[in-house]
């Protein structure tokens, strides 16, 4: 209930009200969040959700720029799959999983890649404060956290102040 409450504020907050496009893009981002915390993956169909929405917003857009956006989209999967795959050669723990590389690439689809830095600095940011605060409370007694929350609100955020 709590990660509803935060995408119902951000949305108030940022947008003064809520529109049918805020919320097609919130409902798999708040469900990919919840689903992630429990069992630490990304559903397939939520990420599918968002770059939906990102399809949708890009309906009435330049061809040019839906090519880009869908070509950026595919690099960025590519870039983040490789990171991933080679932090799990390297340490044999997964540091960046499917998901997250499949969420990045949606949100990329979405917002565009020149707001990929901004998007993994916000995300990154999240987690880092996440475990921090985690760590100084002594609940962190795992080696990995979820990161698609962080992602899920990063292109939220992103999304409403675009």
């Amino acid at each position: 209930m709590g990660v509803v409450l935060i995408y119902a504020v951000s949305t108030l907050w940022l947008r003064g009200a809520l529109q049918l496009v805020d919320l097609a893009l919130a409902v798999p981002l708040v469900w990919l969040t919840v689903e992630d915390l429990r069992k630490t993956e990304i559903p397939n169909l939520a990420t599918v959700a968002v770059a939906a929405v990102g399809v949708l917003v890009l309906a009435t857009a330049p061809a040019d720029q839906i090519l880009v956006h869908g070509l950026g989209a595919a690099a960025v999967w590519a870039g983040f799959w490789a990171i991933g795959e080679a932090i799990f050669r390297w340490s044999g723990q997964e540091g960046l999983g499917q998901g997250d590389a499949k969420l990045f690439a949606a949100g990329t689809l979405l917002l565009g890649l020149a707001a990929l830095p901004m998007l993994v600095l916000l995300a990154s940011c999240g987690g880092i404060a996440a475990v921090l605060l985690a760590r100084s409370r002594g609940a962190v007694d795992r080696s990995a956290i979820p990161f698609g929350p962080f992602i899920g609100y990063a292109i939220y955020i992103l999304f409403l102040t675009g």
